[in-house]
């Protein structure tokens, strides 16, 4: 008995799409600024599984966890558990304005929104 308990279409079948084959894949845009860039190339494009995350996105860039970003997706401020899509742009920042628990993070980037001062909610 395989992975289909009956013999069935191969898209009709809950196998994961490596097992069947194919990988469903996206790619994403990277932005990384000012001392973040010392983590990879200033804009990359990323080929990552549909349903992964911004965190997903910022592990397999190797940023520490503990390291406190400003992560801006398609101009919007989203949660470390975003849902990315193909296409989207990421835009991720170090703190700004002194970057302490509950500091107050300004953003000011061509990449999120033209002459739009960004602030989390």
């Amino acid at each position: 008995m395989g992975l289909c308990p009956k013999p069935q279409p191969r898209y009709f079948c809950e196998a994961s799409p490596v097992t069947l084959g194919y990988n469903l894949t996206m790619k994403v845009k990277i932005k990384l600024f000012a001392t973040l860039r010392k983590f990879g190339p200033e804009e990359q494009v990323m080929e990552l599984p549909e349903g992964a995350t911004v965190e997903d996105a910022i592990q397999r860039i190797d940023i520490p966890g503990n390291l406190p970003l400003l992560k801006i997706v398609n101009g919007e401020h989203r949660p470390p558990r975003h849902l990315l899509k193909e296409g989207d742009e990421l835009a991720l920042f170090p703190p700004i304005a002194g970057g302490g628990e509950g500091a107050p993070i300004g953003v000011l980037s061509e990449s999120c929104r033209k002459d739009h001062l960004l602030m989390p909610g």
